[in-house]
């Protein structure tokens, strides 16, 4: 869309009547096309029509231009347009008077731009009083200003659209910047939220081991060290300090097991076992890949350990699955065997290249978490394709130092 020099971008249904009308007035001269003969010579034309095409790319169009210049560029235009119609043929006055109207309502608003839609009917009439023959002056010159009457109502009509649409936008792009930086600062507290939140959290569980576990830690050290003082002395309160130190460790172990329990996942606190690992399954389904779950063998309790071993892989396979494998099926299958308990799951993905994953810091863990409980992990490439996360744990895993 042209732009004036310094101003607001000219609407283009103007820009477009402008040349349209400026082009209409030279060729109605230059062809005679009305059969009125050439008025003046080619040179009043050339000049009238380089002043007019002056004064339309002076003409301003943002309303907080300077009056003065409001003023005198709105007054050069309109006075460009008189000359040049009196010289080609004034028919095309009213298409020009018409964008001097426009530019009225954009400079000085809705109300003053009618009123200068009002003044334009008498500058009408008096172009058409001077062009045409002395028989005709006054019919035809009333004509003509009657004729600028819905002209003019159309073109102020179509100029408070265009402001208020303009309007709209302003608003529109002022509310989204409002709605942009409520988001952010919402971002903002959010994350200090959960910074909050996890310090609390850490802070809690610090002071969990140092006054629990801490403490039995400390109380072990303690009769150990009895215990070894009495040695060969004192036997009997040797085994004596021995035994409350098991007891210690037992206590100790148990409250390690009491802040295991309080991390757990919600879903393996309102479930258990089998119904925690196949909701977790039925939560992927629809997500992405379709995923099933199959339970093989008679179920039995497991270790609390052993349990949040088994949902963060099912959790962690299924992520993977449904982010990088671009699997359509996921099969998830835990089976009850006499001497372990196996987890399997298995996409008909893509797989991962060089057939085996490169193990990132979610397969490490999972790995030391398997392994911590006596059993192993496998993950890699099927040969019938896709890819499988297999885990195996002993019947009774191990839960600590000395169990077993």
């Amino acid at each position: 869309m042209p732009e004036s020099i310094g101003a607001s971008p000219r609407p283009g249904i103007f820009v477009l009547l402008f040349w349209s009308a400026l082009a209409a007035a030279l060729a109605t001269w230059a062809f005679d096309l009305f059969g009125e003969g050439r008025r003046v010579g080619l040179v009043p034309v050339s000049v009238a029509a380089v002043v007019l095409i002056v004064a339309w790319l002076l003409l301003p169009w943002a309303p907080r231009t300077d009056a003065r210049r409001k003023l005198l560029s709105l007054s050069f235009f309109v006075a460009a347009v008189f000359a040049l119609c009196q010289m080609t043929n004034i028919l095309w006055s009213l298409p020009l008077y018409s964008i001097a109207v426009a530019d009225g309502v954009f400079l000085f608003g809705f109300g003053r731009g009618t009123f200068l839609a009002v003044a334009t009917l008498p500058l009408a009439f008096a172009s058409g009083y001077i062009y045409l023959p002395q028989d005709a002056r006054f019919a035809g010159a009333a004509f003509l200003a009657g004729t600028m009457v819905p002209v003019a109502a159309f073109v102020v009509g179509i100029c408070k659209a265009v402001l208020d649409a303009e309007q709209s936008r302003r608003e529109a792009r002022t509310l989204l910047r409002e709605l942009e930086e409520a988001n952010a600062e919402l971002k903002r507290q959010a994350a200090k939220a959960k910074e909050l939140a996890i310090s609390e959290e850490r802070a809690r569980i610090a002071r969990e081991v140092h006054d629990s576990v801490g403490h039995h830690l400390t109380a072990i050290n303690l009769q150990l060290q009895n215990a070894e003082r009495f040695g060969e002395k004192d036997p009997e309160r040797g085994r004596q300090k021995i035994q409350e130190a098991r007891e210690s460790t037992l206590q100790a172990l148990a409250e390690v097991r009491r802040s295991v329990r309080a991390l757990k996942p919600p879903a393996l606190e309102e479930r258990s076992g089998v119904a925690a690992l196949a909701a977790l399954a039925h939560a992927f389904d629809g997500a992405g890949p379709d995923v099933s779950f199959e339970l093989e063998g008679e179920e039995r309790v497991m270790s609390e350990e052993a349990e949040l071993a088994l949902y963060r892989a099912t959790q962690e396979a299924l992520t993977n699955a449904a982010k990088h494998s671009r699997a359509r099926r996921v099969h998830v299958r835990l089976a009850f065997k006499p001497e372990e308990t196996r987890l399997v799951v298995a996409d008909d993905g893509d797989g991962v290249p060089g057939g085996r994953p490169e193990g990132g810091f979610g397969l490490a863990a999972l790995r030391e978490r398997v392994e911590s409980l006596g059993g192993t992990l496998a993950a890699g490439n099927r040969p019938e394709g896709g890819f499988a996360l297999e885990i195996v744990l002993p019947m009774e895993a191990p839960t600590g130092p000395g169990a077993g």
